[in-house]
């Protein structure tokens, strides 16, 4: 064996373990997991430079009703933490909002910062004025969490959904709809599909209609007609001759919004169930642009007494938001 095939040996051992030392390294390298529950914000105060009203201000702008609903509710879970005990696990949750003092003004989104599948803010601004000049940039932030909770349960659908489900409205509807683990299938016809979820403590439905384009554009004058003219003889309540209707004297929330590039109306408000006292949150979907296709409405419902609305209902957002379109029916 010459000296160069020594060489050339020595170097490949060398190399090879310096490879498995890497591959040792890298689990220790990598970020954990992020933790928390939906719509949750860790807010870091600097309890130095700001007082508490300081941060009595920014939760006020920064946390929104969830829209109309039987009870107020407030949009996110603000926990604050004094920077001095950020540390450890509390590094991991989802949502962190971190605030320094600065001269300027500024908002900086970040990922990936302490744990993977994390955001984290960084909010630098000079004082309680600031938040007031400032007001709509901080609230825009409501907006940006409740996106990004979104996303990470579209990532979740994604991993584990109901592909049966999936094909029947596929099939019925000419869009590709994903549908999480534990929905069931309660009505199906060529023009529309009805899929629920039950538990202990909620009600979760989804009704989508092929709609003509004649129904489209009365959605757009008399919404209530149509939504209580689509639902009102499947959904039917406890006692005989009950069944759901709009509640027509409740606050509607309307929104343009796109789901996956689609430009869609979005309604918000209260139904009941007629002849009974139950009642709950909807949103109903509908485009709001004449396509080369028949419309589709899709209507949502929440029905959970007692018990907190809004993760039951961005997790119904997000199986809107996993909707796209096939082309029209040959």
């Amino acid at each position: 064996m010459t000296k160069a095939q020594q060489y050339i040996i020595i170097s490949i051992v060398v190399l090879s373990g310096l490879v498995f030392w890497l591959s040792q390294l890298k689990p220790e390298l990598e970020l954990p997991s992020a933790i928390g529950d939906p719509l949750e914000l860790v807010v870091v105060k600097d309890l130095s430079e700001f007082k508490s009203d300081f941060y009595q201000t920014l939760a006020n702008l920064l946390n929104t009703d969830i829209g109309p609903s039987p009870q107020t509710e407030m949009m996110l879970n603000i926990i604050e933490i004094d920077n001095k005990k950020f540390t450890g696990i509390l590094q991991r949750h989802h949502n962190i909002l971190i605030i320094s003092k600065s001269q300027n003004f500024s908002i900086q989104i970040k990922k990936d910062v302490f744990a993977k599948d994390q955001t984290v803010i960084l909010l630098a601004c000079r004082s309680i004025q600031d938040l007031d000049l400032h007001k709509v940039k901080i609230r825009q932030l409501n907006d940006s969490i409740k996106s990004v909770e979104i996303d990470r349960l579209i990532s979740q659908i994604k991993k584990k959904n109901n592909k049966n489900l999936s094909n029947k409205i596929s099939q019925n509807h000419q869009i590709s709809i994903l549908v999480p683990n534990g929905f069931f299938l309660a009505h199906d016809d060529t023009n529309l599909t009805w899929i629920r979820r039950e538990t202990p403590k909620l009600s979760q439905g989804i009704f989508i209609a092929n709609i003509s384009k004649e129904l489209q554009e009365q959605f757009f004058k008399e919404p209530s007609n149509v939504i209580d003219s689509l639902i009102k003889d499947h959904v039917s309540g406890p006692l005989l001759g009950s069944y759901m209707i709009t509640e027509r004297s409740a606050t509607v929330k309307k929104d343009s919004i796109l789901v996956s590039g689609l430009p869609m109306i979005k309604h918000q408000s209260l139904w009941r169930i007629k002849n009974d006292f139950m009642g709950g949150i909807y949103m109903c979907y509908v485009l709001s642009e004449a396509i080369n296709r028949e419309p589709i409405f899709i209507y949502t419902y929440l029905y959970s007494p007692g018990e907190e609305k809004k993760t039951s209902l961005i997790q119904l957002e997000a199986i809107v938001h996993t909707m796209s379109l096939f082309k029209n029916r040959s």
